[in-house]
C-alpha cells in the first residue's frame, strides 16, 4: 500500500471491481455536470465552452465594447464551435439581413444544423432561408423554413436541413423582411464526413449592432487567427518541464509546434496542452473522490454548518478514469435519504472514507424555536459516518441533537472533528462533554453575528477499531472562537491542513486557540497556541 504523504491524500486500494486503483481526495462543492450515468461525463464541447467562460471573464475571448467591431469578427462567433443557446452574432435591425460561412472550396453538402437563440426572439428566424454561392456575389435559394420555431441548445433540436450532396463553397443564412438576425450555432457536414466543416472557417454579416462581439479566433482580415501567445507559452513550458521529469511527451511536442506555428484555433492548441497535462507525472492516479454539496439554505459562514438549512441533492462520488475519455461517475450514496454531505476525508490506507451527513427534512428549516430540539428531529443534525470506498459497511460514529462534522483521521485512529456539543457550556471540559453523551439534546448557543456569545467547540474522538458500531469516548480538546479559520497542521505531513471554517464572531472574552500537532518524536503532542 501506498501511505498517504501529502495534504490531498493519495493511496492505492481495491476499488468495487476488485481491480488495484489509485484515489486521490479531492474536496469540491456545488453540481457535478456531467451527473448523467452512461453518457460522456466531459464533452470536448463542455471542455471548450468552459474555456471560452473563462477568457469571457478575463476580458480575454471577446471585446465588452463594440466599438471598431466589423462583421466578419462577429460573424465568426457563429462557426466557433461555442453553444450556449445565446447568440454567436448578432446582425442590426435591417431589411433581409444575412450570415455566411465560405468553406475554402466547392464540397458537396449532406446537410445543415442550425442552433437558434433559445429565448422568446428565437421566433425571428422561423421562416430562416439557406442560399448557396459559387463565387460569394451570386446566391441561390434551396430552403426555407415552414415556421415553426426550432431551438438547439437546450432541448438537443437544432433545425437539420437536408441538402442532398447539393455542391456549393459559400453557405448564406438569410430573413426576409425588416429584422434583427442571430444565431448561435451554425454546422456544415459534407457527404461522407461526419466532421462539422464550417468549423473555424471565414465568415462574414450584413452588418453588426450594440450586441455583437470580437471573437478571439478572428483576424484583422476575417481569417482564422493563430493560438493566443499566452496559451502557446504556457504549453510549450509545460511539455519541457514533462520532458525533463520522463513523461514521454515527444508526440505531443510534435504536434504542439505544428499547430502553434500555423494558423489554427487556439483551441487546437489548448486541447494539446489538456492532453499534456493528463501526462504529469505527479497525477499517479487514476480515480478521484469528492463530495456534492448542495448550497444551504442560509450559507453564512457559521449558519452553513448547522444541519437544519441543510438542502437535498448531495452524496458523495467516485470519479474512475478521470484522465480518459470513458471516465465513470460512482455515486456511492444513491441509496441515502436526501440530504447534505461534508468534507470527505480518506482514511490513511485508502480503504475508507469519513464524511459528515445530516438527513433533510422540508419543514426543519421553517421550525421557529430551534433551540428547543425537541422540535427538531436527531438525524437531521450532522453526524460523523466512516464506510468503506465500495459503500459498505456504514458505520455512524456520532449520536444525539447535536451538529457533528469536519472529522480528520489522526495519525494513532483516532478522529478530531469540530461540533456544537459545547452548547450553552461557558467551559469545554470533561464532565460537560461527557453530559452530550448522557443527554442526546441539551440546547446549543444560537451562534449568529450579533447574537449569543459562545463560541464553537473542537473535539477530538477516539474510535475503537475492534468495535462493529461502537464509538469511543469524546473528549474536548479545546473552545475556538474568532473570524480566522480553525488549522491542524500534522507534522507527519507536508504543508497545512484546513480543519474547517466553522469559526463563530461572537461577544464575549473568551480566548482564541489555533489546536495542533507538535512533532515531537513518534507520537505528536496535542497543544495550545494563543
Amino acid at each position: 500500500m501506498l501511505n498517504s504523504t501529502s495534504s490531498s491524500f493519495s493511496a492505492s486500494v481495491c476499488g468495487p471491481v476488485g481491480r488495484v486503483k489509485s484515489v486521490r481526495l479531492v474536496l469540491l462543492f456545488g453540481v457535478f455536470a456531467g451527473s448523467v450515468f452512461g453518457e460522456p461525463l466531459v464533452t470536448r464541447e463542455q471542455v471548450e465552452a468552459d474555456w471560452d467562460l473563462q477568457d469571457t471573464k478575463r476580458g480575454i475571448i471577446r471585446s465588452a465594447a463594440p466599438k471598431g467591431i466589423v462583421p466578419p469578427e462577429d460573424a465568426a462567433g457563429g462557426c466557433d464551435g461555442h453553444k450556449d443557446g445565446k447568440w454567436g452574432f448578432h446582425t442590426e435591425d435591417q431589411q433581409n439581413p444575412w450570415w455566411q460561412v465560405d468553406l475554402g472550396r466547392e464540397r458537396k453538402l449532406d446537410h445543415l444544423l442550425l442552433y437558434n437563440r433559445c429565448d422568446e426572439c428565437g421566433a425571428r428566424n422561423s421562416r430562416i432561408r439557406v442560399l448557396f454561392s459559387d463565387d460569394g456575389k451570386s446566391f441561390s435559394q434551396v430552403y426555407q423554413h415552414n415556421g415553426k420555431v426550432f431551438y438547439g441548445f437546450t432541448d438537443k433540436k437544432p433545425l437539420r436541413v437536408d441538402l442532398g450532396r447539393a455542391p456549393t463553397r459559400f453557405v448564406r443564412l438569410q430573413l426576409s423582411g425588416k429584422s434583427y438576425f442571430h444565431l448561435d450555432e451554425v454546422e456544415v457536414f459534407e457527404a461522407g464526413n461526419p466532421k462539422n466543416i464550417a468549423l473555424n472557417r471565414p465568415a462574414n454579416q450584413s452588418s453588426t449592432s450594440r450586441w455583437s462581439t470580437r471573437s478571439a479566433t478572428t483576424s484583422s482580415d476575417g481569417g482564422v487567427a493563430p493560438a493566443g501567445p499566452q496559451v502557446v507559452r504556457r504549453g510549450r513550458r509545460l511539455l519541457r518541464h514533462l520532458a525533463s521529469a520522463g513523461a514521454g511527451v515527444a508526440a505531443l511536442q510534435e504536434r504542439f509546434d505544428e499547430l502553434a506555428a500555423s494558423k489554427n484555433d487556439a483551441r487546437a492548441v489548448r486541447h494539446v496542452v489538456r492532453e499534456a497535462a493528463f501526462k504529469n507525472t505527479l497525477l499517479d492516479f487514476e480515480d478521484i473522490l469528492f463530495v456534492k454539496r448542495a448550497p444551504t439554505l442560509l450559507p453564512h459562514l457559521s449558519d452553513q454548518y448547522y444541519g437544519w438549512w441543510a438542502r437535498p441533492g448531495g452524496g458523495l462520488f467516485i470519479l474512475e478514469d478521470f484522465k480518459t475519455d470513458a471516465a465513470r461517475l460512482v455515486c456511492l450514496t444513491s441509496d441515502w435519504a436526501p440530504g447534505n454531505f461534508l468534507r470527505p476525508e480518506l482514511s490513511y490506507d485508502g480503504k475508507r472514507v469519513l464524511f459528515a451527513y445530516a438527513k433533510h427534512y422540508p419543514h426543519v428549516a421553517g421550525v421557529k424555536d430551534k433551540v428547543n430540539k425537541d422540535n427538531l428531529p436527531e438525524d437531521a443534525f450532522y453526524h460523523l459516518y466512516e464506510m468503506k470506498l465500495d459503500g459498505s459497511e456504514v458505520r455512524r460514529l456520532t449520536r444525539g441533537k447535536y451538529d457533528d462534522f469536519d472529522g480528520r483521521y489522526l495519525p494513532d485512529g483516532d478522529i478530531v472533528f469540530l461540533s456544537t456539543r459545547k452548547g450553552q457550556f461557558l467551559q469545554c471540559s470533561k464532565a460537560n462533554t461527557a453530559r452530550t453523551l448522557a443527554t442526546p439534546d441539551l440546547p446549543d448557543s444560537y451562534v449568529r453575528c450579533g447574537g449569543d456569545t459562545q463560541g464553537a467547540a473542537a473535539y477530538e474522538q477516539a474510535v475503537p477499531r475492534g468495535l462493529a458500531g461502537g464509538n469511543g469516548q469524546i473528549h474536548p480538546w479545546n473552545r475556538a472562537r474568532g473570524e480566522g479559520w480553525l488549522r491542524l497542521f500534522p507534522g507527519p505531513f507536508r504543508g497545512a491542513r484546513l480543519l474547517s471554517g466553522a469559526q463563530r464572531r461572537g461577544q464575549g472574552g473568551a480566548d482564541h486557540a489555533v489546536p495542533h500537532l507538535r512533532p515531537a518524536g513518534p507520537n505528536p503532542v496535542l497543544h495550545r497556541m494563543p
